[in-house]
């Protein structure tokens, strides 16, 4: 999804959206890599990412003859944007990743302006990591997730797989029974609600409860994360 920004013609966001449920969202993480190759140019080293993931971006099928980049970049061409948001939320934040590592390669790489995802798996191995830090400011690759929601853990780090830029924990979860509710804790309307409030103070944190998206009638606690792991 391309949006333009009403108070900057030059500006524009690219969105990707979430898998329709939680299972969708996990059971995209296969694990097996593919290489990636990048539209334009060429990488120094190999870069081995999630093949479901990359599946999705690179693929033509299913009545597509264009796959999604090459869709995306279309309409940069379309519009050339002066200023480049890029968001997504769960596989979107995965997708996300993709498209942002893949435009620092092409001739969009100078409108690039940050990524902030939300709840996105992770991606790609020890080169993906390297190469994407090198290339992607850690200040301007935003990773939101939530220290309670299983989507970010996945594909697992035994299995070779790394976060990249830069981390933005949260906490929350059902207040009764929260392991049966595992969508509440991957909700991105949960998430923007807890990082409204969170924004609010200096140390960028809340503790608090509010209604859940996924059912008004049930209650949420968020509290403040704990030290990111290493």
């Amino acid at each position: 999804l391309l949006l333009r920004a009403t108070d900057d013609s030059g500006a524009y966001i690219v969105a990707f959206r979430g898998t329709a449920s939680l299972d969708d969202a996990l059971d995209d993480a296969d694990v097996p890599k593919a290489t990636f190759t990048p539209t334009v140019g060429t990488l120094d080293a190999p870069v081995r990412v999630e093949a479901g993931f990359y599946g999705i971006y690179n693929d033509t099928g299913a009545g597509m003859t264009q796959s999604m980049r090459q869709q995306i970049l279309q309409l940069l061409a379309q519009h050339a944007p002066r200023s480049l948001y890029i968001t997504g939320h769960s596989l979107g934040g995965a997708l996300a990743h993709l498209f942002a590592f893949d435009l620092s390669f092409g001739p969009y790489a100078s409108a690039f302006t940050r990524l902030t995802t939300f709840a996105s798996p992770r991606v790609g191995d020890s080169g993906w990591r390297s190469t994407y830090d090198a290339r992607i400011p850690s200040a301007n690759s935003i990773r939101v997730y939530n220290q309670q929601d299983l989507v970010p853990e996945v594909p697992p780090k035994d299995f070779g797989y790394h976060d990249v830029g830069s981390g933005f924990p949260v906490w929350f979860e059902r207040k009764t029974l929260p392991e049966f509710y595992p969508l509440s804790r991957h909700a991105l309307l949960n998430y923007i609600l807890v990082l409204q409030n969170a924004f609010q103070s200096p140390s960028q944190t809340w503790a608090g409860s509010f209604p859940d998206a996924t059912d008004a009638k049930k209650t949420m606690i968020s509290q403040v994360p704990n030290p990111p792991s290493g």
